[in-house]
């Protein structure tokens, strides 16, 4: 795991920044974008958060990791339990136990992660351990670089083994935090609650119908991997490219 100090970070964006990646994406689309500019209005207001001190994953959970799991608890997932023709053991084949295990719901992934005795991120604690204290867009900086990220901007189409992109690393040198796979965080979504949330310590609200994710995946576009980019699902949906990391 790695230490992230307490301190202030720079949450969300801000209107130029939006309008930036608006244009990327316009650029991509030969000038027509298929986002409203209100699909990005859920990083708004940009504003100082204060955290304590915590710790993450410096990878996203793997195959292995969750194999472990699965064999001390007899845990099965939610795609299991609905006898999917895919799950998490369809990707989990000789030679991937270092690639993030995926097909995970976000009641799976906070599963695994109080067995080990952590919890799933908040979105705060994720965006700080992605972007560090200097608002940057990207883990790396503001700079958009397609080798630094598994993304879908020339990258191959597909998950790949954790810290396969270390020129991507954050400022704190977590690896992975943009694309590869989308990662659950603990949070509750809500596209307005950074209106209201409090600046010390946000937790998400106190309910909700969907949860939040972040990051990113192998198929996303740059706009997508931003590090202030916000997802949701439900916490009993899955998809090939869900997965998640651990804080404490």
């Amino acid at each position: 795991m790695i230490f992230i100090p307490a301190g202030d970070f720079i949450q969300g964006s801000t209107d130029a920044e939006i309008e930036a990646a608006i244009q990327m994406c316009n650029n991509a689309y030969g000038g027509s974008c298929p986002h409203p500019r209100e699909w990005f209005a859920d990083e708004t207001p940009r504003r100082t958060v204060y955290l304590d001190a915590f710790y993450i994953d410096k990878w996203e959970v793997t195959n292995g990791q969750y194999a472990t799991f699965v064999a001390a608890t007899g845990y099965q997932t939610e795609a299991e339990k609905k006898a999917e023709a895919q799950t998490w053991r369809t990707l989990n084949t000789p030679g991937r136990e270092n690639y993030p295990v995926v097909w995970m719901s976000w009641n799976d992934a906070n599963a695994y992660c109080q067995w080990v005795g952590k919890r799933l991120p908040t979105e705060a604690e994720w965006e700080k351990a992605a972007r560090g204290t200097d608002g940057r867009i990207w883990p790396w900086g503001s700079s958009w670089d397609p080798e630094r990220a598994n993304t879908g901007d020339g990258g191959p189409e597909s998950v790949t083994a954790v810290g396969s992109y270390p020129a991507g690393a954050s400022p704190y040198g977590l690896m992975d935090m943009t694309g590869n796979v989308w990662e659950w965080v603990a949070d509750w979504y809500d596209p307005f609650w950074y209106a209201s949330s409090p600046p010390r310590n946000p937790g998400g609200p106190p309910e909700g119908v969907s949860r939040a994710l972040r990051g990113g995946a192998f198929r996303n576009p740059p706009w997508e991997v931003r590090a202030t980019h916000r997802h949701s699902g439900g916490p009993d949906g899955y998809a090939p490219d869900h997965g998640f990391r651990c804080a404490q």
